[in-house]
């Protein structure tokens, strides 16, 4: 119990730091565009911003005081593949959802001056501009940025509400992509989305290669796998008197795993789903002597092959990455020993020998709590995990509470 606390303690503080380093720079090489049209290339503090950044912070090295610069003070940047560019725009402002439409198809139009994320760049570009309540996407004519048109809103027709679609946006990209011959078939299926446009786009620009100078890549998911091998150390608790000598004490056993770390794409890579299938065991003996010729000699023992599936976040301090995770353990024992031998004292002969239960689960489910810290592709790792033993009986309980400690490799 006492072992409990000061792993949960240890948890909980990491996760107060996890908080803290969230909040710290994440300087990036990059560029900004000056206003007279100068490239000044240092570091940008990248956010992986979801919603399109009123402001950024640039410096130009690791000693550098970091500098904040709107869309009004530099003509655009660049950092992690992304490109923003500066520009004067009109935006609709209308809100999407239902509660909130109006019933007037006019645009709620809005002037301002905003970074736009360039999707694709060349003789036909696209931009986007993700804000609290929507997306507005934007094509470059003639050096302006110019709305695509689009609002959605409430209609009456036969006595019958109805949502209706302001697609003026079509008639724009008819005209703005009419050199490309199957722009009528393809404007059929495209909604007003990010993941639409982007498809037109490139469909365009495979009809006209030579006009591209830029398209943003979707963002991809990265995958680490690995080995990890260790040790562990268990206490099984069982709601039976006559087993509490056979569990006393704790088993220490070796322990190994093999994983697969999916590393998601969003929120600067911090999160992941990370599954290892595992091989674990324990053993428990106790000893009875009823002053006869015979002593009882009881036997537990468990080996386990785990398929772990975890969420895993991480955050770094220096050159190293702090990670915590927590999930659900299901494994199967592929070895199983749960008897009661009678032993002879004189000969030292097994006499008898018989299960101390008529039934035993090989299944066994879990939760587990971890935390570590990786250096390049070297991890060490401390885990608790709880698991519901090989009892059937609902009258009975035998819960397996275990700590491991992995030293980890990455390929």
């Amino acid at each position: 119990m006492k072992n409990n606390k000061i792993f949960f303690t240890i948890l909980i503080f990491l996760f107060l730091l996890s908080q803290k380093s969230f909040s710290q720079k994440n300087l990036q090489p990059g560029y900004i565009i000056q206003q007279n049209g100068d490239t000044l290339h240092g570091l940008i503090d990248y956010r992986n911003w979801k919603k399109n950044p009123r402001t950024i912070k640039f410096s130009k090295d690791n000693n550098s005081k970091l500098l904040k610069f709107s869309p009004k003070e530099i003509k655009g940047f660049k950092v992690n593949d992304e490109i923003y560019v500066s520009g004067k725009v009109k935006t609709e402002i209308s809100s999407e959802e239902l509660k909130w439409l109006d019933d007037n198809s006019k645009l709620n139009l809005k002037t301002d001056t905003v970074f736009l994320k360039t999707l694709f760049e060349g003789g036909k570009s696209l931009y986007v501009y993700n804000f609290k309540i929507k997306s507005n996407f934007y094509i470059n004519n003639n050096n302006n940025y110019e709305l695509l048109m689009y609002k959605k809103y409430l209609t009456t027709k036969n006595g019958k509400k109805g949502i209706a679609e302001n697609k003026n946006y079509l008639g724009q990209l008819n005209v703005y992509l009419k050199e490309y011959p199957k722009i009528k078939s393809k404007l059929k299926n495209t909604k007003y989305k990010q993941s639409d446009l982007y498809k037109l786009f490139k469909s365009y620009y495979k009809y006209f290669p030579d006009d591209l100078v830029y398209m943003k890549t979707k963002k991809s998911f990265f995958s680490e796998i690995g080995i990890k091998v260790g040790g562990s150390s268990t206490a099984l608790d069982i709601s039976r008197e006559n087993l509490n000598n056979v569990t006393q004490g704790r088993s220490l056993n070796f322990s190994g795993a093999v994983f697969y770390d999916l590393i998601l794409p969003w929120y600067l890579q911090k999160w992941s789903t990370y599954n290892e299938l595992s091989i674990s065991s324990y053993k428990f003996e106790g000893v009875y002597d009823s002053f006869s010729a015979n002593i009882s000699k009881a036997e537990i023992g468990y080996t386990y092959l785990s398929l772990n599936n975890l969420v895993k976040y991480k955050f770094p301090i220096g050159p190293f990455y702090v990670f915590l995770y927590a999930g659900i353990s299901n494994g199967y024992a592929i070895k199983e020993t749960f008897k009661l031998k009678e032993i002879s004292k004189e000969t030292g002969n097994v006499l008898s020998e018989e299960k101390l239960l008529m039934d035993t689960r090989r299944y066994e489910q879990g939760f587990i709590l971890g935390t570590g810290i990786k250096f390049k592709k070297l991890s060490l790792e401390f885990r608790y995990k709880q698991g519901n033993g090989m009892s059937y009986y609902d009258n009975l309980s035998t819960i397996t509470n275990r700590y491991f400690i992995f030293l980890g490799y990455g390929f």
